[in-house]
């Protein structure tokens, strides 16, 4: 009898240890996910600062070379700022839902570029994915860039188009394509611009451990994929 006393004993002490530190472990997990959705929120409150202030510094420029470049600049900084405040809007910690975020960034891309010269249209066609928060900040980025690009030299100015944007799951890979029925160009011609824009996609390709593959032809629109692994 008392050895089974004793043993029952232990094992209600051993039970109630085990559940204290299952209890230290959930408050310690609760502490950190808090803390890093303040981070969150107050990162992307200092980036939509930031690109606020280049919004104002547009305004007071003349120069349409130097407008163009600065609102460029502060797409790039919400395209980051918004992976920040999604996670912190939905309550998420390191991953982030990848077609809701799209959604939003193209609809500010679209009020922010759609004028009389560029009345074009973007639609999403994405399936539901999860990805890390990093790659989410570099995808952001790209498809930032595409539908910009899209925006300035797809259609003739006046001319209304539509850009599309896809995501997809693909054999444990996710492939994004951006395309237009836009005019098109010739690979070899040299580049529109200053270039700045494709080297910050050929550089967010490559840290994603993907290659951009452009199907283009004059006259018969654009379409650009990668693929990369979630």
């Amino acid at each position: 009898m008392a050895a089974a006393l004793h043993q029952a004993l232990e094992r209600a002490g051993y039970r109630r240890e085990t559940k204290l530190a299952q209890d230290l472990v959930r408050q310690e997990r609760d502490r950190a996910e808090l803390l890093l959705r303040e981070v969150n929120h107050r990162v992307g409150n200092s980036l939509g600062l930031a690109a606020a202030l280049v919004r104002m510094q547009a305004s007071l420029v003349t120069d349409p070379i130097a407008i163009q470049a600065l609102q460029e600049t502060q797409a790039r900084i919400n395209a980051i700022g918004n992976v920040h405040r999604h996670l912190y809007v939905n309550n998420q910690v390191g991953s982030v839902q990848v077609d809701v975020y799209l959604s939003s960034l193209l609809d500010e891309l679209q009020l922010s570029m759609r004028d009389d010269m560029r009345p074009h249209t973007v639609t999403l066609d994405a399936q539901r994915v999860h990805l890390p928060t990093d790659k989410v900040v570099t995808l952001g980025l790209v498809v930032s860039e595409l539908v910009t690009n899209a925006f300035k030299y797809a259609y003739p100015a006046g001319q209304a188009g539509e850009i599309r944007v896809h995501l997809l799951r693909q054999s444990g890979k996710v492939g994004l394509r951006v395309e237009d029925d836009g005019q098109g160009f010739d690979p070899n011609d040299p580049a529109i611009g200053t270039g700045l824009g494709s080297r910050i996609i050929s550089a967010m390709a490559a840290a994603m451990g993907c290659s951009l593959v452009y199907d283009a032809q004059p006259g018969a629109g654009t379409k650009v994929e990668l693929l990369f692994p979630e």
